[in-house]
């Protein structure tokens, strides 16, 4: 089968959010027209830089009392079509000045991602080895960039594209193609340097689809150079899928010329972003503004191997950029400025356990903060091909809330450990299949939390109910909090926040079941639970650079059964940037599963009572356990591993 590299370039996901609403208002199984590309499709002038402006505060004044109600149940239409993203790119591999309004702060503007930079380890290169052997650079120039594209808006329907599977409300995007043609010499071995694309000629060619040909050629820009030369390379015979790759031309016994499609490869670099949904953490809590900046090969030339990274740089501080719609002053949830890194991974033996969640001990089996002091520089083996069973590392110890097992039902040890008196304590880590050092990164600032004292009420010591909000606190003798020793001056926001944090996941727990956490198995992805959430066969390897940025590594080792003409990609998980709570339903059932396990009362330095709705204590209690002695508070942390024991965990 031959394809053209318009039909190709449909896997993209910028390509495809235009492509399927495009097809939103043409007739079922034709090609769009012009038009209906237009909405959504700009090409432009190979190599000419992308500007897309920062969108307008939002107006959602016109929402009625009745949609503000609603939105207590979840994200409503208003809110899910508001455009966040705002972006330049600079061909031929970096978007620079990333930019992204955020709800939580009255969407403000919000610095992100002053820079991403495509290519291995920094430079504007793809290396490739061939079944053969044969190394090749794939350089990321000019004069291999063949086209261009930029996207805004555009709509992805759930299951209509295997590699894009979610339903998606794009916000905008780049797309940029790269065109390399080995020359194949007598002995069948690849020359060097390679080519770029060298169209035949006007009248020498034919398109795959007619319709295609004159939809592009209606889209072309003046300024596109030779027209003929660019349709040609979009919508004429660009590779065979699968098969083996052919030389140029054949004779007939007719002695007529009959075109075949040259050997080539294909690099897309793209930056694909997403408007507020709340499909990325397993809750569903959050609504999240997704980021892909993808790197996508595709062959027609066996492959061994492929390798690349994607170099994310993040601001090193909080940076509001404009007042937004003027309701939040300043940074919310007495937020330090200073953005900082911690790595995690997930547990897999209570994936999916809300009774153990938001709790770090039931929720995380390790983690590590401040990441770049001691981690910072360092390749970390982050999803690793080798490790291809499910294994169990005996050291370790975690505080979860309860056991949760029919066996200990209404015994005293789950009566106690509902209240926190006795924990239960989870000793081992377990791993999975493909899973590395870590499962996650999170870059974001620490919360400082005020608080004073605590109290545990009298009806809690003698009844064993919760202290909540409610309880008198009546001959109750109040314990001072030391912020040194009870680490209130930085609290991490995790496992979710809500606040200027940018998160990568490429691997969620075992156990989960929203479709959007499940990982990749041989049929693609969205489809493992516990799985990485990458091709199967990639290894990637991530290095944190500094606190607030890091290079993702990929190399992709290609099985026999891989097919020829089919597109590899690179960081197809993506990240997100956090917007605000999504559903407050569930975000008070958890903040009710939080408080529902303190026996203290908690006041801050001006005798204020604190509850779960202050940002800095829900998050400090969600990693600690509170006690108290001889008037005085002290915390146990949930998760009390050694550092060596973490270490080791990591290899494991």
């Amino acid at each position: 089968m031959i394809t053209s590299l318009v039909d190709l370039l449909r896997d993209s996901l910028p390509i495809h959010a235009s492509w399927s609403d495009a097809e939103s208002t043409a007739k079922p199984g034709t090609t769009p027209a012009a038009a209906d590309f237009k909405r959504t499709m700009k090409i432009m002038k190979p190599g000419s830089p992308i500007t897309v402006p920062p969108p307008p505060v939002p107006d959602l004044s016109s929402r009625g009392r009745w949609e503000k109600i609603k939105s207590a149940w979840g994200l409503q239409e208003m809110m899910l079509t508001v455009p966040l993203w705002g972006y330049s790119v600079t061909p031929p591999n970096m978007a620079v000045n990333m930019t992204c309004r955020a709800r939580e702060a009255g969407y403000k503007l919000q610095g992100v991602l002053p820079k991403v930079t495509f290519g291995l380890d920094g430079q504007p290169l793809v290396k490739v080895e061939t079944k053969k052997g044969e190394k090749l650079e794939l350089k990321l120039e000019q004069k291999f960039l063949l086209g261009q594209f930029s996207v805004i808006g555009g709509v992805i329907e759930e299951g209509k594209r295997t590699l894009w599977p979610l339903e998606m409300l794009f916000d905008k995007g780049a797309v940029l193609v790269f065109v390399y043609e080995p020359t194949i010499d007598n002995s069948g071995k690849i020359t060097t340097p390679l080519n770029p694309f060298a169209p035949r000629g006007k009248d020498k060619w034919k398109p795959v689809r007619d319709a295609e040909k004159k939809t592009f050629e209606e889209l072309l820009p003046g300024d596109i150079g030779d027209k003929d030369a660019w349709l040609e390379a979009f919508t004429g015979p660009f590779m065979n899928v699968p098969g083996q790759y052919k030389q140029t031309t054949a004779k007939t016994s007719e002695d007529k010329t009959t075109y075949v499609s040259r050997p080539r490869i294909v690099v897309v670099v793209s930056i694909g972003t997403c408007k507020e949904r709340a499909d990325f953490e397993p809750g569903g809590l959050v609504g999240m503004a997704k980021v892909f900046p993808n790197i996508m090969i595709c062959s027609s030339i066996p492959l061994k191997s492929s390798e690349s990274s994607v170099k994310i740089e993040r601001t090193a501080s909080t940076t509001q950029l404009d007042d937004g719609d003027g309701t939040v002053k300043g940074t919310c949830c007495n937020a330090d400025k200073q953005i900082g890194a911690m790595l995690v991974t997930d547990d897999n033996e209570h994936g999916g356990v809300l009774s153990q969640k938001p709790f770090w001990g039931g929720t995380f089996a390790y983690v590590e903060e401040d990441a770049d002091k001691r981690l910072g520089g360092k390749e970390l083996h982050v999803v690793d091909t080798s490790k291809t069973s499910t294994r169990t590392f005996p050291g370790g110890k975690r505080l979860l809330v309860f056991r949760g097992t029919p066996n200990n039902f209404l015994t005293k040890e789950l009566y106690q450990s509902i209240w926190e008196w006795t924990p239960y304590t989870q000793k081992g880590v377990m791993k999975v299949e493909r899973q590395g050092e870590f499962d996650n990164c999170h870059l974001a600032p620490t919360l400082k939390l005020d608080l004073a004292k605590i109290y545990k009420p009298e009806i809690t010591k003698v009844l064993g109910v919760p202290a909540f909000s409610k309880v008198p606190t009546f001959f109750s003798k109040g314990n001072t909090v030391d912020p040194a020793t009870c680490h209130t001056d930085k609290v991490w926001m995790a496992p979710f926040c809500s606040h200027d944090c940018f998160h990568t996941h490429w691997r969620w727990a075992k156990g989960e079941t929203a479709k959007w956490t499940l990982g990749w198995d041989d049929t693609g992805p969205y489809t493992k639970s516990g799985a990485p959430m990458v091709p199967v066969y990639q290894d990637v390897f991530f290095k944190l650079e500094g606190g607030s940025g890091y290079t993702y590594k990929v190399k992709s080792t290609y099985p026999d059964t891989y097919v020829v003409g089919t597109w590899d990609i690179y960081f197809h998980h993506g990240a997100a940037y956090a917007q605000s709570i999504a559903n407050w339903l569930k975000f008070q059932g958890s903040n009710f599963n939080l408080m529902a396990s303190q026996s203290f009362k908690f006041y801050d330095s001006k005798g204020k009572q604190l509850t779960a709705s202050n940002a800095p204590l829900m998050y400090w209690l969600f990693k600690w356990v509170i006690g108290a002695k001889d008037g005085k508070a002290f915390v146990t942390p949930r998760i009390q591993h050694t550092q060596a024991e973490v270490d080791a965990m990591r290899a494991y």
